[in-house]
């Protein structure tokens, strides 16, 4: 079992309206992405650290979904919970 809890310093305005615009610049890379199926994943983001939630088709669409979030500037981290489907849990 892993917690991934964190604490800290609470969320200032500017950094909730950072962790938005990251949101949805990672819901739109993985649209316009070829062989992504994007409807499949469900993204998070708190203090810059991305938190990526879903069932890849297989485990090259995992790969390059995961890749072009990481590819985001101000992504500090990405956090995967993202499983291939048919896999293990």
């Amino acid at each position: 079992v892993q917690n991934y809890i964190q604490y800290g310093e609470e969320l200032t305005a500017g950094q909730i309206t950072q962790d938005a615009w990251i949101t949805t610049r990672c819901k739109t890379i993985l649209m316009c992405t070829k062989d992504v199926r994007s409807v499949n994943y469900k993204i998070k983001t708190a203090a810059g650290v991305v938190y990526v939630m879903g069932i890849a088709r297989n485990e090259q669409e995992r790969i390059t979904a995961l890749e072009q979030i990481r590819g985001i500037s101000e992504v500090r981290k990405v956090v995967s919970f993202v499983r291939v489907e048919g896999g293990e849990s």
